[in-house]
């Protein structure tokens, strides 16, 4: 029963959140669809990507200080891991 208490309240969050997004992009944007297209002009633009690598990598954590890790001996870290 709290298992199930629990998932509502997530599922709660998730679509308040989603709702809020949504509701911002109108806003701000003209529609999620600009929204979603600016934002990806800005990170040099995006698409369907095959990034197995990179989420096995996350599994370990701190995928961007430390993936040097399976390359190369260890160093320390830069001061923007800290």
């Amino acid at each position: 029963m709290a298992a199930l208490a629990v998932a509502g309240r997530a599922r709660g969050r998730l679509v308040a959140g989603a709702a809020e997004w949504v509701v911002e992009a109108y806003l701000s944007h003209d529609g999620p669809a600009q929204r979603l297209a600016e934002g990806s002009s800005i990170q040099g633009g995006l698409g369907w990507n095959l990034a197995v690598d990179d989420q096995l990598r996350s599994l370990v954590g701190r995928t961007l200080c430390y993936w040097y890790r399976w390359a190369a001996p260890p160093r320390p870290p830069s001061r923007t891991c800290s």
